[in-house]
């Protein structure tokens, strides 16, 4: 699984930032939310079919300054189906 190959900072982000299911963390600091769906919108992930712990990730061209502009103006919630350990990998890559 994916999970193995997370760094120790990875792991401990992992760690410090679970929140129980199902809320969120409410911090209403803008008036309006921005939600985002990560999975084949904002990423895409394709596995290597010869090593699990591998794959291609690619990133939608102009990610970080779109997110940085819509920070500046809304709540950022991004959305996946994904499971957590996934999920903070690729975090880490696009933020």
């Amino acid at each position: 699984m994916l999970a193995s190959v997370l760094s120790d900072k990875e792991k401990s982000i992992i760690s410090s930032c679970k929140v129980e299911y199902p809320f969120m963390k409410f911090t209403p600091k803008k008036p309006f939310t921005l939600v985002l769906d990560l999975d084949e919108t904002l990423i895409h992930f394709r596995i290597d079919k010869n090593n699990e712990n591998k794959g291609l990730l690619r990133i939608r061209p102009g990610l970080n300054a779109f997110l940085k502009e819509m920070y500046n103006i809304y709540e950022l919630v991004i959305f996946t189906a994904s499971t957590q350990d996934v999920i903070y990998h690729f975090l880490m890559k696009i933020l």
